[in-house]
Formats: C-alpha cells, structure tokens, sequence
C-alpha cells in the first residue's frame, strides 16, 4: 500500500507518532481485508488480473521516446505495487488469479 498520507505533524511529540503508527497499523489492516474480500471472488480476481495486464508488469518498458519509457515505467511500478499488496493479502489467491487469467488468454487465442 502506497504511503502517501502525511500522518504526523510533529515528529518530535512522541504521542502523535504513536498516533500515527496506530492509524497506518489500522488502514493497512483494512485495506489487506478489503482486498482479501474482492480476491475470493472470480470478478474481483477478473478485474485485477487485467490491471495487472495493462500496467505491462511482465512486459519490457524501454522505448526510444523518454516521455513514453518513462510513462510506460511508472505504469509498470503502480502494476508491480498492486501486485505485491496481492501477494501480501493471500498469495494462494494470486495464483489462481494468474492461473484464470492465463487460461482466459488461452481460450482468446
């Protein structure tokens, strides 16, 4: 999960970097389940099997235009986030994810 959130104000005052620990604890757990939940389901494992297809995380980014390599990259970083956070929720359900996902490609060909 991205931190992008500015959690504390004040790193000195030990009670709101405590605060803040606890609220990042807290989002982390919800989001793992959250994501637990859409992955026990063949439409959820559907739709982030193809975000994980058009961010390219399996494909090679170089291009000779550097605005397009580095567009082409930074969809590849987002799709290699996502990709870990699924791991980190339930890699069993990541495989069959990729197991599905290949198997509808093979039934497309």
């Amino acid at each position: 999960m991205a931190e992008s959130r500015v959690l504390v104000k004040n790193a000195a005052d030990p009670e709101q970097v405590a605060a803040g620990a606890r609220t990042k604890r807290q989002r982390q757990t919800l989001y793992q389940m959250a994501l637990r939940e859409v992955l026990r389901h063949e439409p959820g494992r559907l739709v982030l099997g193809e975000i994980l297809e058009h961010a390219g995380i399996y494909e090679e980014t170089f291009h000779p235009n550097h605005g397009q390599m580095s567009l082409n990259e930074g969809r590849r970083r987002l799709g290699l986030q996502i990709r870990q956070s699924i791991l980190e929720a339930d890699e069993a359900a990541f495989e069959l994810l990729e197991r599905e996902h290949r198997a509808r490609l093979a039934s497309e060909s």
